[in-house]
């Protein structure tokens, strides 16, 4: 490792260019044998390796940025190393509207006409054995043909929210009309346009056996809650619910039911919850089991326990009044 003992040690700094608000984060490493300070140095002899910057120092002058040194370190191995993870952690690459900056340790911004350059310059040409080696390693491991409900949601919970690379980066009006023009045509599911039967038949094919998992529904929930029902949603859940009854079940319907289930098997673990309960509440120290303690109604002779005695009968009974009269 490289030791530089000198006035000037390796720094990283921060540029802005006052009328836009765009900012350049870089490190100086090189030259710092020079007998000087950083601030001394820093826009004062050394404008950055910015070609953008040194343009615009040319255009608007050195009072149109404000600059300072952020922080010193005792190595290039040091400042380099801090100055990536500064700039992978401001996202300078996605967000071009607040940075200056077109790399990130080699890594450049990749414009059309470069992407055209690279393009024609492998078009045609066969891959090495190395090439192809390097392709397989990278693709080890990764899912083949469609990915599985809890591959998409893991998914979608990576790139959502702040993950999501597009989080806070307004819509331009080109990239909105490059979606509106992808989808012309399509059908706008969520603007009421009815879909056709051979669509519907479609969905359902589609849907046919899949299960939400416990994350998606959770997902659903927190997103409707709180939030007030559509006219078109309130008459939806009219329409389905239109002929089912409301409140107790009448006689007719509960013969029907028992009808209807006569004689079918009970699910696993049926009553488990009653008996469980009634072993709870119904144990030896319960008062109200102990026939020791149990006392004949003298207005209805029936026997009680202590608590519906002293509630319901004694000088409480409803037949206490008959017999006075």
């Amino acid at each position: 490792m490289l030791v530089i003992n000198t006035i000037m040690k390796p720094y990283t700094y921060l540029i802005k260019f006052l009328p836009t608000g765009r900012c350049y984060y870089g490190s100086r490493y090189a030259n710092v044998k020079l007998k000087r300070t950083a601030e001394e140095d820093l826009m004062l002899k050394y404008p950055t390796s910015c070609k953008e910057i040194q343009q615009l120092i040319k255009e608007y002058g050195l009072e149109s940025f404000s600059w300072e040194v952020r922080q010193k370190f005792d190595t290039p191995e040091e400042v380099v190393a801090w100055e990536k993870k500064v700039l992978r952690r401001c996202k300078v690459l996605e967000r071009q509207d607040r940075w200056m900056n077109g790399n990130i340790a080699g890594h450049i911004i990749a414009t059309p006409s470069v992407c055209k350059k690279i393009s024609e310059f492998h078009k045609d040409k066969p891959k090495s054995e190395d090439h192809k080696n390097k392709i397989s390693v990278a693709n080890k491991g990764k899912v083949k043909g469609p990915q599985s409900a809890e591959h998409r949601l893991k998914n979608s919970l990576a790139n959502s929210g702040v993950n999501n690379p597009m989080y806070g980066v307004p819509c331009s009006e080109e990239r909105a009309a490059k979606i509106g023009a992808a989808n012309k045509g399509k059908v706008a599911w969520n603007k009421g346009v009815p879909r056709t039967e051979e669509q519907k038949q479609a969905q359902r094919e589609k849907m046919t056996g899949r299960k939400m998992l416990p994350e998606q529904v959770a997902k659903q929930v927190a997103s409707r809650t709180g939030k007030p029902r559509s006219e078109e949603a309130k008459n939806n859940i009219s329409k389905a619910l239109k002929g089912k009854s409301k409140g107790p079940m009448s006689k007719e319907e509960k013969l029907k039911r028992s009808v209807a289930l006569k004689g079918k098997a009970k699910p696993e673990g049926f009553g488990d919850k009653v008996a469980s309960r009634m072993k709870e509440e119904f144990t030896e120290n319960n008062p109200n089991k102990r026939e020791d303690l149990k006392k004949c109604c003298p207005y209805c002779n029936q026997v009680f326990g202590p608590s519906n005695y002293t509630r319901w009968h004694g000088d409480n009974c409803k037949l206490k009044g008959e017999q006075n009269d």
